[in-house]
């Protein structure tokens, strides 16, 4: 089936319901997905990536909340529909196409919802949608027992004051008119405060019970947030919620009365902490002294469960952000179509409390009376709309008792079954005791041949003795023997020490000896060159002295001679000849 959808997963480390989720998707027909992912630290993006690749992945650094990824994704759509889908939430075959029917034809519907079961389907997760005065809302028949014959007397199709934005579709362009989820819910009631709006604004919204999902309650969110976590959301986004929508007319009534209960709430909330809930409950109504009295029996100091905190902190948290909450309000108004009276007056649930507690009622009551919070319901008929209000909270009552009683059966049925399993435990015990005095004559038998060999054992036991001496002693020889390998152990490292640096110098030393080597060849080649030189000189010599004394034997001769004695007369006479010219 080819839809103009897109659907939106918002997802916080969900993983393990990813695939499943998907995948019911998928089988909705032709049709877009987008999951906006809030800094997830499991393997979430990877399953998207891995398991539906078609689909966009809009990552966020950080988580934003349901909300505020919620807008993102509904912003990047570009169809006409979009479905909020949570990541533990598996729909059934066909959903899609029955909610879509549910908007053929209509043009003032802007949401349709669906019924969620329990993951195994047998109790009712959400089956509408109710608004009290201090602006929680409620999930009609919440945790009550799928009952066929009791849904014959319901419509399959139904207006209710908000879906559960866990599986929902809306129409994308009136969903962007009247401003999307409000991002400072973060996360629950975003759906209250959106049907709200979708109503104000003269939109119309229903739920399509045969359009089913199956909800793991708190699947992820139990993950990330503690009870008093969200008891302190559930407790701001009220407030925030009383601040932005009602009428002028109708805020200097509902205000104070959420305040008052805000307080009412810590008292069941702290639960054991304090005295029994009636206690206190009837020391407020009472003279001021009891309450001094129940406080003085406390003492000094409490301990309370954190989400007996919520009230006062979320009330701090809006009066410290009241200027932007309360700059939200003229855009809520501004769409107004509708008033509040005519709103209301559709649901019943305005008056319904929030506890189950006689004494917590009563406190609204008196609130009831005293500030004329029936008038929110219109000013002509305050008693009958109150008294169908009554009826309507009696009729939620009797759904809670059918709970009860619906526990209370299954607890009984757990009953018979673990009597059921007491009798056989009984039996198997009786069995146990049989075969235990077996086992007791066994061990009779066993004790008694035990003692026939302790005598052996005894002079084993000496002999074992005797074997420990020996062994000490050879144990000390060895320890003597182990130290003398020792000692010889470092001798050897001592040894091999030296070895490795003697190897070592005689490394570094090798290229030196080869260098000197090389230079003692090199001067015996010289030294071989000059002894064939000084030969030959020797040689040579040899020869010039034969021919000096040739020489000097000739000289000898030419000087005994008469033409030598002549040629040294005539060098006189020249010689003289020469100093006579010097003297003219």
């Amino acid at each position: 089936m080819e839809t103009d959808t897109t659907f939106v997963v918002v997802n916080f480390n969900g993983s393990r319901y990813l695939e499943g989720c998907l995948s019911a998707i998928e089988a909705q027909g032709e049709i877009s997905v987008i999951a906006v992912d809030n800094g997830s630290t499991d393997d979430s993006k990877i399953v998207i990536k891995d398991h539906s690749p078609d689909v966009r992945l809009i990552e966020n650094a950080e988580n934003l909340g349901f909300a505020g990824a919620a807008n993102q994704g509904a912003e990047a759509a570009q169809s006409r529909y979009v479905a909020f889908v949570n990541t533990d939430v598996m729909l059934s075959s066909g959903w899609l196409k029955t909610i879509l029917s549910v908007f053929a034809g209509e043009n003032d519907i802007a949401c349709v919802g669906s019924r969620l079961l329990s993951k195994d389907g047998d109790k009712i997760d959400f089956d509408g949608g109710t608004i009290n005065f201090c602006g929680f809302g409620q999930q009609v028949r919440f945790g009550s027992p799928l009952d066929p014959e009791a849904d014959k007397a319901l419509k399959p199709i139904e207006e209710t004051s908000f879906a559960c934005a866990g599986a929902m579709v809306v129409d994308r362009e009136a969903f962007l008119r009247v401003g999307g989820f409000d991002e400072s819910f973060f996360a629950y009631f975003e759906d209250v405060d959106l049907g709200y709006r979708f109503w104000l604004s003269g939109y119309r919204v229903l739920i399509a019970r045969e359009a089913v999902g199956y909800h793991v309650h708190h699947g992820t969110s139990a993950e990330f947030l503690s009870d008093a976590s969200m008891a302190f959301l559930a407790e701001k986004n009220a407030l925030t919620f009383v601040l932005k929508n009602f009428e002028e007319k109708n805020l200097s009534r509902l205000l104070p009365a959420s305040l008052f209960m805000n307080a009412a709430r810590l008292v069941p909330r702290a639960k054991d902490a304090l005295p029994p809930e009636n206690v206190i409950y009837d020391a407020a109504r009472s003279d001021v002294r009891e309450m001094l009295d129940v406080l003085n029996a406390l003492g000094e100091s409490v301990s309370l469960p954190s989400s007996a905190l919520s009230g006062s902190l979320a009330t701090l948290y809006v009066a410290s952000n009241l200027k932007s909450i309360l700059a939200k309000r003229p855009e809520c108004q501004k769409l107004r179509q509708r008033g509040d009276d005519e709103i209301l007056n559709r649901f019943p649930g305005f008056f319904f409390p929030s506890f189950f507690n006689s004494s917590y009622f009563e406190v609204e009551r008196t609130l009831l009376e005293s500030l004329g919070l029936s008038k929110v319901l219109g000013e002509k008929r305050p008693g009958p709309l109150v008294d169908e209000q009554m009826k309507s909270l009696q009729a939620r009552l009797y759904e809670e008792l059918d709970r009860l009683q619906y526990a209370r059966a299954a607890d009984q049925k757990h009953a018979q079954g673990l009597e059921a399993t007491l009798e056989d435990r009984a039996k198997e015990v009786a069995r146990l005791h049989e075969a235990l005095a077996e086992r007791r004559k066994e061990a009779t038998d066993a004790i008694a041949a035990a003692r026939a060999k302790e005598d052996v054992i005894r002079d084993a036991l000496a002999s074992i003795a005797e074997r420990d001496e020996e062994l000490k002693n050879a144990s000390a020889a060895i320890g003597e023997r182990d130290e003398r390998l020792e000692r010889a152990d470092a001798a050897m490292s001592e040894k091999d020490e030296l070895v490795m640096q003697f190897e070592e110098l005689a490394e570094s030393r090798k290229e030196e000896v080869i260098a000197l080597q090389k230079q003692i060849k090199e001067h015996q080649e010289s030294l071989s060159s000059l002894q064939s030189e000084h030969h030959v000189l020797q040689q040579q010599l040899e020869v010039v002295r034969v021919e000096s004394e040739h020489l000097k034997a000739r000289l000898k001769r030419i000087e005994s001679s008469f033409a030598y004695r002549i040629y040294i007369s005539l060098k006189k006479v020249a010689r003289l000849l020469r100093l006579s010219g010097r003297g003219e």
